[in-house]
Formats: C-alpha cells, structure tokens, sequence
C-alpha cells in the first residue's frame, strides 16, 4: 500500500514548525472545534518522557520494528536522527474516511523531508 493508493478524498494537514512554538496546543485547539480533523500519532523509537503517553503522544516502538516497517514501505515522513527514528504510518492516513482530515505536528527538519 502506498500513499498514491489514498482516495481522492485523502487529506493530511502538517503542522510544522520549531520546537516550543505552539504546534501541539494549535493541533488540540482544532481537534476540539471540528469534527473533521483526526490526528495521526507519529512512531519513535525513543523512550517517552515521563508526561508522555504511548498511542496519545507518540506510539513508541523499538528500532527493530521501526526498521521492519520502514523496509516494508509502510511508513511516510520518516526522520532519522542519532538519538531516534519518527514517521507516519501511512495506513492510518488510508484508513481515514470520507470528508476526515488528518492532523500531524511535526519539527522543521522532518516537515522538509516530508514528501
């Protein structure tokens, strides 16, 4: 499955933009007003913090599922970085249904890697 199979109705809405700037409190705000924004919960493979919570903040993975998933195509907007790997399943963009927008925050760095 790959990103070019996603209905015409398919959409995804990045939020980019330096760490602290606010990305998060603006993705909350619009999930709270319209219906039609879902967010998509990116993967890491770093450990979480300690006000983070697995499947609402990130869904933490090891590096070996990480790696698994990336060689198998399904992820989108992967980042790579020494201290962690990131990225987007792409099934949870597909599996969006009709008139739902997806919903992402991301840093700069991943934001223009994203294609």
């Amino acid at each position: 499955m790959s990103i070019e199979t996603a209905s015409a109705g398919t959409r995804l809405l990045v939020l980019a933009g330096p760490h602290g700037v606010g990305k998060d409190a603006i993705l909350a705000g619009l999930l709270e007003r319209a219906p039609w924004y879902v967010r998509l919960v990116r993967l890491t493979t770093r450990a979480p913090s300690p006000r983070e919570v697995d499947g609402v903040d990130y869904r933490f993975v090891s590096p070996t599922e990480f790696d698994r998933e990336r060689e198998a195509g399904y992820l989108m907007a992967v980042g790579t970085y020494p201290e962690a790997s990131t990225g987007i399943r792409q099934r949870e963009l597909l599996a969006l249904g009709p008139g739902l927008l997806g919903l992402v925050s991301m840093n700069m760095i991943d934001a223009l890697l994203f294609q």
